[in-house]
């Protein structure tokens, strides 16, 4: 992973569901720098760990996870999901994006079919929900001598996501995941930055125009509604301009931007120092990647969506 991309995601967590400096992956932390050094700083309000992060960092359409509102555990991985995944037609690469990209359009239509409280806010649908379809494969292919562009086989992808068993008869529990044996990552030079998950990303919304929303369900499954995304950022982005350059991403970044404030009173104890670690971070990337300001985000356009409540 890029430095960019990697010190970003970093800084995310650790402010979105974290004490500022650390986080946790599976729930709230007992002790240890969470429960310690953070509290004595006054940093803390409520750290959850990623797991308890909807709609900030864990999110709904997950490749193999169900959504929060429909199971309750977005944590677990879903047997049938896998083994729909597991059936998708190869691609040149094995599970490459060929297949990652389809089966995000399935698992978003899905969502919308049967979870009322479906939300997708910008950074969810432009940043989050990519990445979990494009990481699977940037970051699980086997870049092996015979497949230095890497090539991702059901093995591999079993090993990373604690899967066992054949198909027709997979198991998962918790705490199999385990890196794959003689399996070789990216190479150094070959870092996966920011400016190429944007170019994925932007490639998926370009052969999927469906995905190209902000919006949600209103409650009830099938009632699917967006916003005008033109009304939503003053006129500065729409349909078609999200297309263009890196401005999917810039969206997606400057909605955290516009967004943290709110979502963080709460979650924090000091609300200004999460702001401005987050803003030391995002400022620099937003810059590089040539983003027009922002001057208005109506997020009362939002208030309709039962599930947006806490969401960037």
């Amino acid at each position: 992973m890029g430095v960019d991309l990697s010190a970003f995601l970093a800084v995310y967590s650790a402010v979105m569901a974290g004490d500022l400096t650390s986080f946790s992956i599976g729930g709230p932390p007992g002790s240890g720098l969470l429960g310690g050094l953070g509290s004595s700083l006054g940093l803390l309000g409520k750290p959850q760990g990623l797991s308890r992060s909807h709609n900030r960092f864990e999110g709904d359409v997950s490749p193999t996870r169900q959504d929060l509102y429909k199971t309750g555990n977005p944590v677990a991985l879903d047997v049938s999901l896998f083994q729909q995944l597991a059936d998708m037609p190869l691609g040149p690469s094995g599970y490459d994006l060929s297949v990652m990209t389809p089966w995000r359009v399935n698992r978003f239509r899905d969502s919308k079919a049967t979870n009322g409280r479906l939300f997708c806010g910008a950074f969810m649908q432009f940043a989050i929900q990519p990445a979990t379809s494009l990481f699977t494969y940037q970051f699980f292919a086997n870049r092996s001598a015979e497949h230095p562009e890497g090539y991702l086989d059901l093995d591999t992808m079993k090993s990373f996501q604690g899967v066992t068993g054949n198909k027709g008869n997979f198991q998962w529990s918790y705490g199999r995941e385990k890196i794959p044996d003689n399996w070789y990552k990216r190479p150094v030079g070959e870092e996966y930055t920011i400016a190429a998950f944007t170019a994925d990303a932007v490639n998926q919304l370009l052969e999927n125009p469906e995905l190209i929303v902000v919006g949600g369900n209103t409650g009830e499954p099938n009632t699917f509604t967006g916003v005008d995304i033109g009304d939503l950022t003053g006129g500065v982005y729409d349909s078609e301009t999200l297309l263009q350059g890196n401005n999917a991403m810039c969206f997606a970044l400057q909605n955290v931007q516009q967004g943290a404030p709110d979502v963080l009173r709460g979650l924090v104890g000091n609300l200004l120092v999460a702001v401005r670690k987050l803003s030391d971070t995002l400022d620099p990337l937003i810059a590089s990647l040539g983003c027009p300001q922002i001057a208005k985000y109506d997020k009362l356009l939002l208030s309709k969506f039962p599930g947006a409540e806490g969401a960037l």
